[in-house]
């Protein structure tokens, strides 16, 4: 409905059923299991998750799931999310979030990812433990507007991203051989002095008017990028820049 639901112990969508959320459906038990998903949710509504319980791996959800790590570390394998996913910690104690169960996962999610830290603790994303590739379908983005710092360790992966990427007032760390994959079309790039890895600008992407480091390689193939006033700056060693035509 367009007001919500409250679980308190266990929600459970069997195979074959679909539960519809218009308003919200707050998963509250933070110990345990609090989600068995083989059917599917879907709606115009928000599914609160906060429970160290790892997200389901099975069924399908394409509502918006907002992760609250208010007082748990939370763990999300390798799945497709059909919507948006917030990551959002409002606490005095950091709380890791953990990208993947093993390694080979691909995290997909069709809508935004963002990553919010909203008091005085940091929250971290962290993709460098099990180095899932994670695409995002659109923007990602840091947006909390507390004291706390949004941090993604974004490990060894590649990281698509067809919408917008903005770094600002956060930290992005990577592994070598991390990539960065901009594919979409009239997208920005923010790298808010975030040292990135490899770099691919596969769509149509302007820089930011700031200097934007990396420390791999710089692919600008299939691509149109506008630069503007921005300056590239490649850190690294034997490192190769494929233009693509394009001019800076």
């Amino acid at each position: 409905n367009g007001d919500g639901l409250a679980v308190s112990n266990l929600l459970t969508i069997a195979a074959n059923d679909t539960l519809t959320t218009n308003g919200y459906l707050d998963l509250t038990n933070n110990s345990t299991t609090s989600l068995v998903l083989n059917g599917t949710v879907n709606g115009a509504g928000v599914l609160y998750y906060y429970t160290s319980d790892p997200f389901p791996s099975t069924g399908t959800i394409s509502c918006y799931v907002y992760f609250y790590p208010l007082s748990v570390d939370m763990s999300i394998p390798g799945r497709t999310f059909g919507g948006d996913v917030l990551i959002e910690a409002d606490n005095t104690t950091l709380h890791t979030v953990t990208f993947g169960s093993a390694g080979g996962q691909t995290v997909t999610i069709n809508g935004f990812l963002g990553v919010s830290a909203s008091s005085t603790a940091n929250v971290v994303l962290n993709a460098a433990t099990y180095d899932p590739t994670v695409s995002v379908g659109t923007n990602l983005t840091f947006s909390g507007t507390g004291s706390g710092t949004e941090v993604i360790n974004a490990g060894t992966g590649i990281w698509t991203v067809s919408g917008n990427v903005n770094f600002t007032n956060g930290q992005y760390n990577i592994e070598a051989g991390n990539t960065l994959v901009m594919n979409g079309t009239s997208k920005l790039l923010t790298s808010a002095s975030q040292t990135l890895g490899n770099l691919t600008l596969s769509g149509s992407i302007t820089l930011a008017n700031a200097t934007h480091t990396m420390s791999g390689n710089l692919s600008m193939a299939g691509g149109t990028v506008t630069a503007g006033t921005s300056t590239l700056t490649m850190t690294g060693t034997s490192n190769t820049i494929t233009g693509g035509g394009n001019t800076l």
